[in-house]
């Protein structure tokens, strides 16, 4: 299935019905619905693993609580600027995934055109399984989450991170 508008709703749906494990990895998450419905996935015992950018959009002081994400048991790992996680894709009990161009954000919901494809396709929710864990083995978790205060966010670490 191929959907180009309420992707939030539906992605929404999706982590719903979740009954086991959800693992996301996109490149930037502001949209707070979805992290409600993440935080509610944490409080029905789901095991909830998040993959992001380790940058000012996924931690200013005027952005999501990540912590919030860690206090209820939620796994976070932060990809660094020497290689950023540039993938948006979620991968759902293991029977579906959700992928696309459509990052977890305010802009994507209400200001670009985007897309997200979702299959059932065991052979595709294996290879993204697989990838899901490459990357994570190659990072970190994060156990104390804390925002970055734009104010002391050096300007030439904002260009850095945003020169691609």
């Amino acid at each position: 299935m191929a959907l180009f508008k309420g992707i939030r709703d539906y992605i929404i749906g999706y982590l719903n019905r979740a009954n086991e494990t959800i693992k996301i990895a996109v490149a930037w998450f502001t949209n707070d619905d979805l992290f409600q419905a993440i935080l509610n996935a944490l409080d029905k015992n789901i095991q909830v693993e998040l993959i992001l950018i380790d940058d000012c959009i996924n931690r200013n002081e005027l952005g999501l609580d990540f912590s919030m994400f860690i206090e209820k048991g939620g796994h976070l790992f932060f990809s660094t600027s020497e290689k950023n996680m540039h993938n948006k894709f979620c991968v759902i009990d293991n029977r579906f995934v959700i992928t696309g161009s459509y990052n977890w954000t305010y802009f994507a919901e209400n200001r670009n055109w985007e897309n997200i494809i979702v299959t059932d396709e065991e052979s595709v929710i294996n290879e993204y399984c697989k990838e899901f864990e490459s990357i994570k083995a190659q990072l970190e978790e994060t156990s104390e989450y804390k925002h970055y205060k734009l104010n002391e966010v050096e300007p030439s670490t904002l260009l850095s991170e945003y020169d691609y």
